[in-house]
C-alpha cells in the first residue's frame, strides 16, 4: 500500500484532530490513517517496562500536539506556500512515527521480551523527533496553542535538513513523501 493511501485520511479531514489521548493510566490512539484501527491500552496491561511504555506515551502525546498545531498552521498557509509542503512531509512523518509505536505496542504485549528492543528503538525515535519539533520545528508550541488562530508569521521558517532529518526518524523515503505531497496538492480538502 502506498504512503499516500496510508495517511490520506488526517491530511484530507477539513478539521484539525489529535489522534492521541493519554491520561497517564490509559493510551488511546485514533485516527492515524484509513488502514490503521484505534487502539486503547492502559498501562496495567502491561507487565514489564511499564516506565518505557509511559515514557513513549508522553512522547508520542507531544507529538501529536505538534502535528496538531502544524496542521492548523497549514490550513492557513494554503497549498501554495512551500512551507506548507514542509509542514505535511513532516506531519506524513510523525504520523508514520505513531504508526509505527502503535503497532510496537501491540506487539509488545503478546511478546514482551522479543519485542524489547523494538520497544526501545522506537521510544528512542520518538524522543530525538520531539527533540527535533522542540528545537528546529515549533519552538514556540505554548505560543501556538495559547492563539485561536495562527499564521506564517507565528513560525521560523523550517529548513530542508530539517525536514530531511524528520522524515529519517519518521523512517520515511523522501521521493515517496514528496509524490504524498504532490498528490496532497490535488486533493480538494486539507
Amino acid at each position: 500500500m502506498r504512503l499516500f493511501d496510508r495517511l490520506k485520511g488526517p491530511f484530507t479531514k477539513a478539521k484539525c484532530e489529535r489522534s492521541i489521548n493519554y491520561d497517564k493510566r490509559t493510551f488511546e490512539i485514533s485516527g492515524l490513517g484509513s488502514d490503521v484501527p484505534g487502539i486503547k491500552f492502559s498501562l496495567a496491561d502491561f507487565k514489564t517496562e511499564v516506565q518505557k511504555i509511559r515514557d513513549a506515551s508522553e512522547f508520542s502525546e507531544l507529538l501529536d500536539n505538534y502535528q496538531y498545531q502544524m496542521c492548523r498552521l497549514c490550513k492557513e498557509l494554503g497549498k501554495e506556500d512551500d512551507e506548507w509542503k514542509k509542514y505535511v512531509a513532516i506531519r506524513a512523518s510523525m504520523f508514520n512515527l505513531l504508526t509505527s509505536f502503535q503497532g510496537t505496542l501491540i506487539a509488545f504485549k503478546s511478546d514482551p521480551e522479543g519485542q524489547k528492543p523494538r520497544l526501545y528503538n522506537v521510544v528512542g525515535q520518538l524522543q530525538d523527533f520531539t527533540l527535533l519539533a522542540a528545537r528546529q520545528i515549533l519552538p514556540n508550541m505554548e505560543d501556538l496553542e495559547s492563539k485561536s488562530t495562527v499564521s506564517k508569521g507565528d513560525v521560523q521558517e523550517i529548513s530542508p535538513g530539517t525536514v530531511s532529518k524528520a522524515l529519517e526518524l519518521g523512517s520515511l523515503d523522501e521521493t515517496e513523501v514528496n509524490q504524498f505531497v504532490e498528490e496532497l496538492e490535488s486533493e480538494q480538502v486539507i
